[in-house]
């Protein structure tokens, strides 16, 4: 597939499919954050486009803080035997196999499972695989045992069940942290956050699919009646309402072959030496910012600097967003780009007065007080992209 198709395929694209194709391309992981009301919605879209655009399995898991290992586990687990459950309309964690009823309460028969019901679990759970695209739900209110898990999946692409059965992550593997927060906000630690790739907010503003609404609505409609946690979903759902969202595809849109295509295509992008100088401006800018706690992290600064070497995973944002919009070199608007996605979710703010710098130099502690609580991630990301002279 040559450029020009590869920029009318983005063209059909919205926001969180490109997000998800971007991650998909890296075989890195993202963040996609809404409005707190608009949550289900994007949970939805997301189930969705897995098999409809991606052609991939999906699992959800959604986490409280007294979510146990073994519940953020086991509905990451699929059976071979028959497709991702979200097909089917059934939400992985309202699966009976789960154990769990649909308000998270553990069914009075998985308690009391006899020896041989457990010998036979672990037969079974030896033939059930990891979905190719996990959605975890309020990832960051989760206890820190589970977000190591989650960073342990990131790093490693497998985990152990307590049976001592090793799982391991597809060749195409996605791990989307869905939050209600904006990143500034987040509680995610900051070793999981830096191994995330990318990050969007999905504003309310933008819409969704009216196919999601209509299946969230329904979703909402039934949750006070546990005898209708198993939905079947119309084989012929409705178009998607608007110019932003086209019809539903009959075929996968976007197969693994033009997934290695456009991986194939970023590798051969040119960085200019002017566009290298202007990337290492950006992090020293973002670096020495006065609201920014502690710089950036080692392992971003790592990959934006390994950006010239194409190895690095800023490099990719930008390598892998110059083929989709038709280039093969990287101009100063996706560098601009790269910087909002790769660093919105890792900068950490300064939080009190004292620990801002500019305090060393006789600056009153209540003007800069009064300044950090007007300051937040994207204003920080502004006033340095804005503050770096842009190459010519």
């Amino acid at each position: 597939m040559d450029r020009e198709n590869i920029a009318d395929l983005v063209h059909q694209l919205n926001d969180v499919e490109l997000a998800v194709l971007l991650s998909l391309v890296t075989r890195k992981h993202c963040i996609l954050t809404t409005e707190p009301g608009c949550l289900e919605l994007l949970r939805q879209q997301l189930e969705l486009l897995g098999p409809a655009v991606f052609g991939l399995t999906v699992a959800v898991v959604r986490c409280t803080p007294d979510t146990t290992l073994d519940d953020f586990i086991e509905p990451l687990l699929l059976d071979e035997t028959r497709p991702s459950p979200t097909s089917h309309g059934i939400s992985p964690v309202n699966s009976h196999e789960s154990g769990e009823s649909y308000l998270g309460a553990r069914n009075r028969s998985s308690l009391l499972r006899t020896s041989s019901q457990g010998a036979r679990d672990e037969s079974t759970s030896c033939s059930r695989k990891l979905a190719n695209i996990i959605i975890a739900l309020d990832l960051d209110v989760a206890s820190d045992q589970i977000q190591t898990q989650a960073l342990e999946l990131i790093r490693t692409k497998r985990f152990c069940t307590r049976n001592k059965n090793f799982h391991y992550a597809p060749d195409r593997f996605l791990l989307i942290a869905l939050l209600r927060r904006p990143n500034g906000e987040s509680s995610l630690s900051s070793h999981l956050c830096d191994y995330f790739f990318i990050s969007h907010h999905h504003p309310a503003h933008e819409g969704f699919p009216e196919e999601v609404e209509l299946e969230v609505e329904s979703e909402q409609s039934d949750v006070d009646s546990l005898a209708s946690v198993i939905r079947k979903v119309s084989t012929t759902p409705p178009p998607f309402g608007g110019s932003r969202f086209p019809q539903v595809r009959k075929n996968i849109l976007v197969p693994k072959d033009i997934v290695d295509t456009i991986k194939s295509m970023a590798d051969d992008v040119t960085v200019g030496i002017e566009i290298r100088r202007y990337m290492f401006d950006l992090t020293v800018f973002l670096r020495m910012h006065r609201a920014v706690a502690g710089g950036i992290s080692a392992r971003a600064t790592k990959d934006f600097e390994e950006l010239v070497r194409q190895v690095s995973t800023s490099t990719y944002v930008l390598l892998c967003l110059a083929p989709l919009h038709s280039l093969d070199f990287v101009t100063p608007s996706l560098a601009s780009l790269g910087v909002y996605k790769v660093y919105s979710h890792r900068i950490e703010l300064v939080e009190h007065a004292d620990g801002e710098r500019s305090i060393l130099w006789g600056s009153r502690p209540s003007a800069i007080a009064k300044y950090l609580r007007h300051v937040d991630v994207q204003g920080v990301l502004d006033e340095v992209v804005t503050g770096v002279k842009v190459p010519l």
